[in-house]
């Protein structure tokens, strides 16, 4: 099975901010305590579409993280309803990479943010990520995880709002044990 990863992540170190922000959009979803800064989002909407519904009602920094193992991954980031980078990658016949509107000191900027970083990020170090040539490097680099850890992203492999539900209907994996808010539209 190939995975499917969609997440939101709210700049935040308060886990109710991310409540606020499903809750204010009128969305329902799941919302993982703060990690690293970041508060993880899983909002109900169409998968691997833009939820505009949740970035008109972004006070803050919010990145919109996808990865489909065998597709392409891309990252967005919104500061308020604004968006300020914008990254795809694609790979179903030969790589593809989407610089239109890459803004490489904004993700920068984001990264240096990371409080578990070892050292301040240069653009140098990350156009690796950004610059994939081929599948080999591709696979090689996985730059869809090492962008994400780079940034502080704990919540971001085999994660959706689709997994969370299908985990919760069978009762396999109760959230609240793992400290996840579930918010009712």
């Amino acid at each position: 099975m190939s995975e499917f990863s969609e997440s939101y992540h709210l700049l935040s170190n308060n886990q109710q901010e991310g409540v606020s922000l499903l809750q204010n959009a009128g969305i329902g979803g799941f919302v993982f305590p703060e990690t690293n800064n970041w508060v993880t989002l899983l909002p109900e909407g169409d998968i691997f579409e833009l939820n505009n519904e949740l970035i008109s009602h972004n006070p803050g920094v919010l990145l919109h993280y996808i990865y489909a193992e065998d597709h392409g991954w891309s990252l967005s980031v919104f500061e308020g309803t604004n968006q300020t980078f914008h990254y795809e990658c694609t790979w179903e016949e030969e790589v593809e990479n989407n610089y239109q509107e890459i803004n490489k000191s904004k993700i920068i900027e984001i990264m240096n943010r990371n409080p578990s970083k070892e050292k301040d990020i240069t653009a140098f170090e990350i156009s690796k990520y950004f610059k994939i040539r081929d599948q080999e490097e591709l696979f090689e680099l996985i730059p869809a995880y090492r962008v994400a850890e780079l940034i502080g992203l704990s919540n971001f492999e085999w994660i959706s709002y689709e997994y969370m539900e299908m985990d919760q209907n069978d009762n396999s994996n109760p959230v609240g044990d793992k400290g996840i808010i579930i918010v009712n539209p």
